[in-house]
């Protein structure tokens, strides 16, 4: 888990040349233009439904970074309108229509390919899984759910509002929305302070095998609501396990190089590849990445690891 800038999606202008579409409801409005049905086209490019739209937006982003986007206060801060609400099935044929075409210049291939580029294609909820699925941080619904449910069907293509996901973290969070600050997920566009470390990993060597183990800690710098919120989102979606289940399988992957690495160069080459793999995966992946955190307490345990080494590998 970290801090993602908000995604940048682009228009195609065709010629190799693009332009950005803005953060606000730039992606809404392309969505819309592409609508067949003139009627529908115009509903939702009335100026009054948009004008709402982008206020909302604006109260949208405060409320992230503010840790209170949660129900009740969402309500408080913006009554939505009969027009939003009977609009409800134009908004959701925009995301399903728009899911279903993954051609590149399209929004939904870039945020597979920027999920990619940026996090190796892991989820952004919990940077363990691969991204299999397009989250709506608030839940957009069915045809059937009711705005004053707790669904967003308005949101379904803002960008802000969507989060690549891998399909256990989709599957847990499902259609909740928090009902106070404790309760509220976060957002990974918009928590700047998981871009500091908050996790650490220990390394075991016992029986002739290697196993880790992750835990979290909080910043004494961060307000109460984000410590309460971070340990949510660590136990909510059990990253601690996760990490620790994939890092006992990763590792079985490098063992052999560190091998090769020591028989070549010694302590020395294998503390140097260590260290370099914690330090370049730090720098892709963030400080907190299980996998830069495995090299770290490989590279803190440096004997015992060459040990564990010699044991099953000289032989």
């Amino acid at each position: 888990m970290r801090y993602f800038e908000e995604l940048v999606l682009y228009r195609d202008l065709g010629n190799n040349f693009k332009t950005p579409i803005c953060k606000d409801i730039g992606l809404y409005d392309v969505c819309v233009a592409s609508v067949s049905d003139i009627t529908t086209r115009s509903n939702l490019s009335n100026s009054t439904v948009r004008d709402e739209l982008k206020r909302f937006s604006f109260k949208y982003r405060l409320m992230a970074t503010a840790g209170t986007l949660y129900l009740d206060r969402i309500k408080y801060h913006h009554n939505f309108s009969s027009q939003i609400g009977n609009l409800k099935t134009s908004f959701l044929a925009l995301y399903n229509t728009q899911s279903k075409n993954i051609e590149p210049k399209k929004f939904f291939k870039q945020i597979i390919d920027q999920a990619i580029n940026i996090n190796d294609g892991f989820c952004f909820y919990c940077c363990v899984k691969d991204q299999e699925q397009v989250d709506h941080f608030l839940p957009e619904g069915q045809e059937l759910s009711k705005i004053e449910d707790g669904f967003f069907p308005q949101l379904s293509v803002m960008s802000y509002n969507l989060v690549p996901s891998c399909g256990v973290c989709n599957r847990k969070k499902s259609s909740k929305v928090g009902n106070s600050v404790p309760d509220t997920f976060l957002h990974p566009y918009f928590n700047k302070f998981l871009d500091e470390s908050f996790l650490s990993c220990s390394v075991s060597f016992i029986c002739g095998d290697i196993s880790f183990s992750y835990s979290a800690f909080s910043q004494d710098k961060w307000e109460n609501h984000q410590k309460i919120r971070f340990k949510k989102h660590i136990d909510f979606f059990d990253i601690l396990n996760r990490y620790a289940i994939k890092a006992d399988t990763a590792i079985k992957k490098y063992e052999f190089d560190h091998w090769l690495s020591y028989r070549t160069g010694g302590r020395t080459d294998l503390s140097r590849s260590l260290y370099r793999k914690k330090k370049s995966i730090s720098k892709h992946l963030g400080l907190n990445s299980w996998e830069a955190l495995m090299h770290r307490a490989l590279y803190n345990n440096l004997n015992e690891y060459v040990d564990y080494l010699q044991a099953k590998y000289s032989c």
